[in-house]
């Protein structure tokens, strides 16, 4: 399994500054991801081998979340990156640009995963 290639299309809306480019690279992720077998799904989040790139931390934090997501998913332990301070906000973060109406909604509804790194993500791996 090659990481780099399961991730490209990820990275490459991830390092573009098109105002859809965080719904495309969430969306190429889940597609990547829908045909792996467990034990490469959690190969692929062992380490935090995008630590390097130059990324938005919201793609970073997305990320530790959707690792612990998985890991959690499997019931298995999540690796010990996830829980490193650089994968947290430090105050509530909206995936998208929403009303204050809707904030409290997405509080409630947000994936526990992300939730505790003040990331309110309602849906990952909808391809899936």
């Amino acid at each position: 399994m090659d990481i780099n290639r399961c991730f490209e299309g990820f990275f490459q809306w991830a390092m573009s500054d098109e105002w859809y480019s965080w719904r495309n690279a969430v969306s190429e992720l889940d597609h990547q991801l829908k045909d792996l077998p467990k034990e490469q799904r959690l190969k692929l989040f062992e380490h935090d081998f995008f630590k390097g790139y130059n990324i938005d931390k919201k793609y970073k934090v997305y990320l530790a979340g959707l690792a612990e997501f998985i890991y959690n998913l499997y019931q298995e332990n999540p690796p010990l990156w996830v829980n490193e301070s650089d994968y947290f906000f430090e105050a509530n973060t909206f995936i998208d640009d929403i009303s204050e109406q809707l904030k409290e909604f997405y509080v409630q509804k947000a994936l526990p995963e992300f939730k505790r790194r003040n990331y309110m993500v309602r849906d990952v791996l909808s391809a899936v």
